[in-house]
This record gives structure tokens, C-alpha cells and sequence, in this order.
């Protein structure tokens, strides 16, 4: 049953394989993969079929004649180069076949067993790392809460079970395959190293080594029993290539350390499942922060390059440009946090020598109410945000546009635009360098990047509006700007208030404000205040109400 077993798991990833090539009108790939499952396949339907008894004892799974069809059909199928019709056979009528047969011998054998690759493992780990080998050696069992399982494909999975959570650290039904498209979305011609924080069962690194032929992978793993299993259940030998290198690393600091070097060659990568097996909320919680802005990057590449190209052509100012007139002066940032409804007919009162620096997620609104926006600033990469200044009144008001931010509004703003460029994005850096200008921080949102913004250009004062950074009263955004309500505070985080009590906030609202926070902590020669009536208190902001930041300034003026 084993070589049957065996059998059936490589027929099940090389039929994902030849239908990927196939689908993506890679035929030699496609046709060389069929060529190897067709001889499998033939292979092993005579073993099955000397064993029909054991397949068929509890339920029906081995009909001669059904089997030789779905085998006849690919072989037709192949000699008419029937390019089309090839992975719809394969996923229709070969892969459940294939599938019924695994689940038999899952359900009759200890199949685990038949993965237990722990002596081979541990030797590839003694020429690498005898002190490693020597702590799994010593007591190689991994402490409960830690589960092998087969999945359908047949390779392995692990269960973690932690208080009351239960989660995979790869997929359940064919981690190979999942792992080879977590391969593809990191893979990168010009990079030759891949640093990677998560061990699970080392699919991914062997996908990235063997499916993407990278050169080199260093695997982080803080759970020494994630080791043992990987051990128990991976596959190490790329250890003795050296293009493999593992690190346990409890403390964390060597990944650390690895993901500050210099990146020309490297990318860092973070395997989310891992980062949840991570004990200590506060380490989780700052792993979970650089996965969001990774994958924001990550999962936006594209589109964020296709607006910068735009965004250069039709942007005929800099940001730079406006340091005179930020110089000195209060800047008044409005977000669209729900609080703002609390204090934003106060901002008809603003004193004469401020600017308004709205996001645009709010410009609307405060056109609706007849306060005039000095600035509109946008930084979000997708086609949905255009709606902020669609159907407005006044099309003329200037525009600070982050280079990555979605090209329409370029195009559709008939007022100035302010190009901003960025650190972290290569373009926005390498433009910017070319034309000696300054680049600029921006947090993660729009808010932060006005922020940055402001300071940079010297203001005397930055005053939050409207920047609650939490669900105040369970609402998400004021009145008449975006999606209003949130119901419930499931998955969300209890933070201080501004109040001095208690309100929720999601990951995203915490990183915001934990950037906002880091940011201004040297920052001396800029007041930051935070004149929002609600959400999350901001450490280093002044808490001032709006009425009394405009009596201060009328007072002053007329001393």
C-alpha cells in the first residue's frame, strides 16, 4: 500500500502542474508532466486492481472499466494534442479517482508512518548543525499542541492547538501545491537569496529551491518544536547542498538581524500561519504589523507602478514646492474619523493664517458644509477611492498626490498637483534622487503621509481632526464621507481612549498610531495636537479641543 500511497502523492502534485503549464499555454511543461502521470498512472492501476478487494470493501472505488477510460481519454487526448481539453481531464476525471483511492488507504493505514523521515532528516541536520541535532536528538518529541495529519493530497499537515485556537501551519488538502504557489508570488528573477521567517514543514523553502530554483533560503524558526516536526515530516536534504540554511532562533534576534542587511539581493519574506504560532502577543503583534505593510506593497506592486508612471507625467509640481507656504503656519489635518462630526462646523472659525489639508476621503463632506479646503491629499493605489472627488462643486482645489496613489486623480482634478515621493518604493526613491528632491514617510495611510508631510515643510503646528484611530461609538468613519457603521469589537484590540477610557481599535488603527507616536517622539520643533473629540489617545499629542486651540490664536493675535 505504501508504493500505491506514494504513487498517488506524486501523481496529485504533478497533475496540478501539468494543468498550471497547460492554462498558461506552457505545452512543453504541460506535455512533459502528462508524460510522467500517464506512466504512473499506468503503473499503479495494476496494483490497484490486484488489490480491488482491500478497495472496494466499504465502499466502491475500483470499476476496470471506469479506470481504463479516464486512461484512454488522456491518451487520446494527448496524441490529438487536445491542448484544452488535457487539464479538464486531469481535474475531472483523474484527480477524484486518484483521490478516492488516498482516502481509502488513509482511512485503513497509518499513513503517518509512512512520512516519518526523522533518521534521514537528522543526519543531513548533524553535517549541518551538530548542536541542533543534538537538542532534537535529546528529546525529539514535540509537546502537545502540535498535530501530524494527512491531508488529501497525502503529504502532511501540522495542527496547532493553542488554548483555545485550533489552526494549520500549511494547507490541509495539498501543501505542496500551496506551497508552490506561495513560491510564485514571492519568487523574483534578480533575487538570489530569500530570507524567510516560518520552518512549518520547509515546503516552501524546498518550492522556492526546487520548483523556482532559487539559490538560497535561510528559514527562521522560533518553535523548536516546529524543528522536531520538521524534521519528523520535512525534507532537509537541501541542507547538504548548502543552498538551504536553518536557524533556531527563540529570541528572534538573528532574523532581526538578517532582515536589516543589505536587501540588494535579498527579499524577506513572512509566513503568516508561523507568524500566528508566535506565543508572545507582543512579538506577534509587531510581526503581524510588517506582514500588513509587506503584503499591502506586495499585493498592489503592479497597480502602484502603473500610477506612478502616470502620476510623474501629470504631476507638474513637487511637494517641495510648498515650504514657504507650510513654513510657520498651523496645519490643520481633517480625517474622516467619526468624531470629526463632533467638532467640524468649528473649522468655519479657523483663523485666517492656517491651512486645511483634508484627506480625501472627507473633502466632500466639508465642501458640503461650505468650509473651504486649502489642500486634498490621496495616497490610495485602487481604482474605488476615485469616487472622493467625483460630482463635487469646486475641482480646482490643489492636490498633494502620493506617487503611487491611483492615476485618475491627476487626471480628473483640474487644480494644481503636488507629486510626493516616498521612501520605501524603488521608483519613487530613484525619481526623486534624479531630481533632488526630498522624500518622504508615509506610515501606512494618509493620514500619517500628511503628517510627514507637514512636519518636513516646517509647520509650526499640526492639529489632528478626525483622527480617531478607533471604531468610537462602533462607528468607522463620520458622517457623509465613507462606510459608516462597525458592528461588534470581535478581533479588535481594547486601547487607551482620549477620554482616559476604553475604545477599540483593528491591527491597522494600532500601527497607524504606534507610527504616529514613533514619529514625533524627537520631533521638537512642531506642536502635534490632537483636537479629535473621541477615539485613541495618541502619546506626544497636546489633547486640546478645537474651540480653545482658535481662542488661543485669537487671543495671541490680538496681543
Amino acid at each position: 500500500m505504501k508504493e500505491i500511497y506514494n504513487n498517488n502523492k506524486y501523481m496529485i502534485s504533478t497533475i496540478k502542474k501539468s494543468v498550471y503549464g497547460f492554462r498558461r499555454q506552457n505545452f512543453d511543461m504541460g506535455l512533459r508532466q502528462l508524460s510522467n502521470i500517464i506512466q504512473v498512472f499506468t503503473e499503479t492501476i495494476a496494483q490497484v486492481i490486484s488489490c480491488k478487494a482491500y478497495f472496494n470493501e466499504n465502499i466502491f472505488t475500483v470499476d476496470e472499466k471506469d479506470i481504463m477510460n479516464v486512461l484512454c481519454n488522456l491518451t487520446n487526448a494527448q496524441d490529438n494534442r487536445e491542448f484544452i481539453l488535457i487539464p479538464d481531464l486531469l481535474e475531472l476525471q483523474l484527480m477524484p479517482l486518484i483521490i478516492s483511492w488516498q482516502e481509502v488507504i488513509q482511512s485503513k493505514e497509518d499513513v503517518i508512518f509512512y512520512e516519518d523521515r526523522f533518521e534521514e532528516n537528522i543526519d543531513f541536520l548533524k553535517e549541518y548543525n551538530s548542536e541542533l541535532a543534538s537538542l532534537i536528538q535529546d528529546n525529539p518529541q514535540p509537546q502537545d499542541g502540535y498535530e501530524a495529519e494527512p491531508t488529501t493530497s497525502g503529504a502532511i499537515t501540522i495542527k496547532v492547538i493553542h488554548n483555545d485556537q485550533e489552526f494549520y501551519l500549511v494547507s490541509n488538502h495539498d501543501p505542496q501545491n500551496a506551497a508552490e504557489i506561495f513560491a510564485d508570488t514571492y519568487y523574483t528573477p534578480q533575487i538570489s537569496h530569500y530570507v524567510l521567517y516560518g520552518m512549518e514543514l520547509l515546503y516552501n523553502s524546498n518550492a522556492l529551491l526546487d520548483y523556482k530554483d532559487a539559490e538560497y533560503v535561510d528559514v527562521y524558526e522560533s518553535d523548536l518544536n516546529i524543528i522536531k516536526l520538521a524534521c519528523r515530516y520535512g525534507n532537509l536534504n537541501h541542507l547538504s547542498t548548502r543552498r538551504l540554511n536553518i536557524f533556531y532562533d527563540p529570541e528572534y534576534t538573528q532574523f532581526a538581524e538578517a532582515s536589516q542587511e543589505d536587501m540588494d539581493n535579498k527579499m524577506v519574506i513572512m509566513h503568516h500561519a508561523s507568524i500566528r504560532n508566535i506565543r508572545c502577543s507582543k512579538i506577534r503583534g509587531r510581526f503581524e504589523q510588517l506582514f500588513m505593510v509587506d503584503s499591502s506593497i506586495r499585493n498592489q506592486g503592479e497597480l502602484m507602478l502603473s500610477n506612478f508612471k502616470s502620476n510623474v507625467k501629470y504631476c507638474k509640481r513637487y511637494i517641495d514646492e510648498l515650504e514657504p507656504l507650510f513654513e510657520g503656519k498651523d496645519i490643520y489635518i481633517i480625517a474622516a474619523g467619526p468624531s470629526l462630526d463632533k467638532n467640524i462646523e468649528l473649522l468655519k472659525k479657523k483663523p485666517a493664517n492656517s491651512i486645511i489639508l483634508a484627506v480625501g476621503t472627507v473633502y466632500k463632506k466639508l465642501e458640503n458644509m461650505g468650509i473651504k479646503t486649502d489642500f486634498i491629499i490621496v495616497s490610495d493605489a485602487n481604482r474605488r477611492v476615485i469616487g472622493q472627488i467625483s460630482n463635487v462643486k469646486n475641482n480646482q482645489v490643489p492636490m498633494l498626490i502620493l506617487s503611487t496613489a491611483y492615476r485618475e486623480f491627476a487626471l480628473r482634478n483640474e487644480g494644481e498637483h503636488y507629486l510626493i515621493c516616498q521612501q520605501d518604493f524603488k521608483e519613487a526613491q530613484e525619481y526623486a534622487m534624479k531630481n533632488h528632491w526630498n522624500l518622504y514617510k508615509t506610515g501606512g495611510s494618509v493620514t500619517t503621509t500628511a503628517l510627514d508631510i507637514s512636519i518636513q515643510l516646517k509647520a509650526s503646528r499640526v492639529i489632528f481632526l478626525g483622527a480617531d484611530l478607533a471604531y468610537t461609538d462602533n462607528l468607522a468613519h463620520a458622517a457623509g464621507t465613507s462606510r459608516r457603521e462597525h458592528k461588534g469589537t470581535e478581533g479588535l484590540i481594547p486601547v487607551k481612549a482620549i477620554d482616559g477610557g476604553q475604545v477599540y481599535a483593528s491591527k491597522l488603527f494600532v500601527m497607524y498610531r504606534e507610527w504616529i507616536e514613533k514619529r514625533i517622539e524627537n520631533v521638537s520643533q512642531v506642536e502635534i495636537i490632537d483636537a479629535t473629540e473621541g477615539g485613541a489617545w495618541m502619546k506626544g499629542t497636546r489633547v486640546c479641543k478645537l474651540d480653545e486651540i482658535i481662542s488661543e490664536v485669537s487671543i495671541k493675535n490680538k496681543d
